[in-house]
């Protein structure tokens, strides 16, 4: 189920191009480029925030909750229209669901590999390597089909056994074994060079 809903390319290729246009966002609102944003968005784009942060100030986690998808859409709907070409074009690409194609493979992507569709992606678009760069997503994505000890099954005699050593069909091992895929994600109009 995992590969087939929550790592679908369809997804992958939506949550990469959703935090390239953050990423694109705090950059902007960091070098004070005028940006709309709804308050509890904008606290995040000025701020960098770590784990610590969250930690220590239990208002961060609070203010964070608050943030959901109409704030994120209402923001996008307005920087497609921005005069920043990588946040106005990866803003409205994702709203008009022009999704980026993601390559799928065990072995990871070189980064020969990954230079070479920023560097068509700069030339096609006329955009230096860095603003190039926020087109590309390069990352690996795991997955287990079972976590020891994530379902626990309790008998009539009120003993507890994992879900995997309860059944005689389920190979623990095989269960466990992290399976690990690398991607590349990039616009679709954008052709691979071949090999």
């Amino acid at each position: 189920m995992y590969w087939q809903v929550y790592l679908h390319r369809t997804v992958l290729s939506a949550e990469h191009m959703l935090t390239l246009i953050l990423r694109r966002a705090k950059y902007l609102t960091k070098n004070n480029v005028s940006l709309f944003s709804p308050p509890s968005l904008f606290r995040f784009l000025e701020n960098d925030f770590d784990k610590q942060s969250f930690i220590s100030d239990p208002n961060i986690l609070d203010r964070f909750c608050e943030l959901d998808d109409s704030d994120i859409f209402c923001a996008m709907k307005d920087w497609r229209h921005h005069e920043d070409k990588v946040l106005s074009t990866l803003s409205a690409r994702l709203l008009d669901r022009k999704l980026f194609r993601i390559e799928l493979r065990s072995e990871p992507f070189t980064d020969l590999e990954v230079n070479e569709r920023v560097k068509t992606i700069s030339d096609f678009w006329g955009l230096n390597p860095d603003e190039a760069s926020y087109f590309v997503s390069n990352d690996t994505i795991e997955n287990r089909a079972y976590t020891p000890n994530g379902i626990l099954i309790k008998f009539k005699d009120g003993s507890i056994v994992d879900f995997a050593e309860a059944s005689d069909h389920l190979y623990l091992k095989h269960l466990t074994r992290p399976v690990v895929k690398s991607f590349l994600c990039y616009p679709k109009d954008i052709t691979a060079p071949k090999r």
